[in-house]
C-alpha cells in the first residue's frame, strides 16, 4: 500500500492479538524497520499544523510480526550449502508467516477504510500481499535465507484529511483477530465513494448503485436497531418480506422512522430528504433504464455525498438509542 494515513498519536505503536493461532503485532513505527541486514522504510507523507507540530503520518508499508512456535535457530544455518530438509523448514515457516500477516493486515486494512472514511484504499475486497518478509529466531537474530515475495498492494491509501484515529486502530485490529468483516452498509459506501472519486478507472453510475443499496441496507439496520420489542413483528414482515410488503426505500427514512421511533428525516432535514429522493430517482434511472433519461448535467457524484449524509443521520439515531437505553439499565 501506499498512504494508509494515521493520527499523530498512534505513530511508535505495536498492538498485539491472537489469530491464527499466533501472537500478532500490528507496528505503526516511527522509523524505518530493521530487516537485519538492512533497514525497510515504512513511512510515506505527513501533516504539520500551523505551529509545525506533526498531527498525521502515512504509511507505504504496514509492518505485522507474527510470533510462529518454531526449534528453528541462526546458527543451525552453515556457510557452506544449506540442507534441503532445513530450507524445506525455512520456507515453510516464510510461507506461514507471510499469510497469516498478509489476511490480518488485509482484514485490518479492511476495517480502516470504513472507520477511518478512507475508501481511496481502494474496493472492499482488498487483499494486501507480502512486499519483503524475513525470520528472526527466539534469539533475535536472522535467519540468513530469504526468499522472493509477492508485491505489496499498490493502491491510493488515503486522504490527507482523514486518518485513523486510535479507537479506529484498536476496533479495526480486534474485529480483523476476530475474523469478523466490515458492516455491509459502510462498506458499500466506501465502495461507492471508491468508484466515483479515487478508482483508476472510475464508474460514477455503478457508484451510484451502490450508494443507493448502501442506504437501503443501513435504514434497515437503524429500523431493527432501534425497535421497541412489541414492534419486532412488524418489523420482520416489512424488511425480510419486502417483496410481498412493499415499501419505497425513501419512504423508510420518513414513515416508517416516524412510526418505529418518532424520527423523520422529512420533517427534521428536508433538504437532506429531497436529497435523497434524488438518489433512489436517479438509482432507478440507472438500473431500469439506463443512463439515457439521466437530466443534463446531473452531478451522480453528488449522490453519494447525500448517501454520506443520510448515514450520518441515521448514525445520531442509532447512538441516541443505545444510550438510552443504557441509561435505563443502569436505572
Amino acid at each position: 500500500m501506499e498512504e494508509l494515513w494515521v493520527e499523530q498519536s498512534l505513530v511508535g505503536s505495536g498492538s498485539s492479538v491472537e489469530f491464527r493461532g499466533c501472537t500478532c503485532t500490528v507496528s505503526l513505527p516511527e522509523r524505518p524497520v530493521n530487516m537485519g541486514d538492512h533497514e525497510f522504510g515504512v513511512l510515506g507523507g505527513y501533516v504539520d499544523d500551523r505551529d509545525g507540530q506533526r498531527i498525521k503520518t502515512a504509511y507505504k508499508y504496514l509492518p505485522v510480526y507474527v510470533e510462529i512456535p518454531s526449534d528453528l535457530t541462526a546458527d543451525q544455518f552453515p556457510a557452506t550449502e544449506l540442507p534441503t530438509e532445513l530450507r524445506d523448514r525455512t520456507e515453510e515457516l516464510y510461507r506461514t508467516g507471510a499469510q497469516i500477516a498478509s489476511e490480518l493486515a488485509t482484514q485490518y486494512v479492511r476495517w480502516l477504510r470504513v472507520l477511518s472514511g478512507q475508501s481511496s484504499i481502494g474496493p472492499s475486497n482488498i487483499k494486501l500481499s507480502d512486499a519483503r518478509a524475513v525470520l528472526f529466531d527466539k534469539t533475535g537474530e536472522r535467519i540468513p535465507l530469504g526468499f522472493i515475495s509477492m508485491p505489496g498492494a499498490r493502491g491510493r491509501l488515503g486522504e490527507a484529511m482523514r486518518a485513523a484515529t486510535p479507537a479506529n486502530h484498536d476496533t479495526a485490529l480486534l474485529a480483523a483477530a476476530e475474523g469478523n468483516e466490515p458492516p455491509l452498509a459502510e462498506a458499500l459506501l466506501a465502495d461507492a465513494e471508491y468508484l466515483t472519486t479515487d478508482a483508476v478507472h472510475p464508474d460514477v453510475r455503478l457508484g451510484v448503485l451502490l450508494a443507493a443499496i448502501a442506504c437501503e441496507v443501513k435504514v434497515k439496520e437503524a429500523i431493527t436497531e432501534v425497535a421497541q420489542p412489541s414492534q419486532i413483528g412488524l418489523i420482520d414482515v416489512i424488511v425480510k418480506h419486502h417483496q410481498q410488503v412493499h415499501v419505497p426505500a425513501v419512504v423508510r427514512f420518513h414513515l416508517l422512522m416516524d412510526a418505529i421511533c418518532q424520527r423523520s428525516l422529512q420533517r427534521e432535514n428536508s433538504a437532506l430528504y429531497t436529497r435523497v429522493e434524488k438518489l433512489f430517482a436517479a438509482r432507478n434511472k440507472i438500473a431500469h433504464i439506463g443512463h439515457k433519461t439521466l437530466e443534463p448535467g446531473e452531478d451522480l457524484q453528488a449522490h453519494v455525498k447525500t448517501a454520506q449524509d443520510a448515514f450520518a443521520w441515521l448514525n445520531s439515531i442509532i447512538t441516541e438509542h443505545g444510550q438510552t437505553q443504557a441509561a435505563e439499565n443502569a436505572r
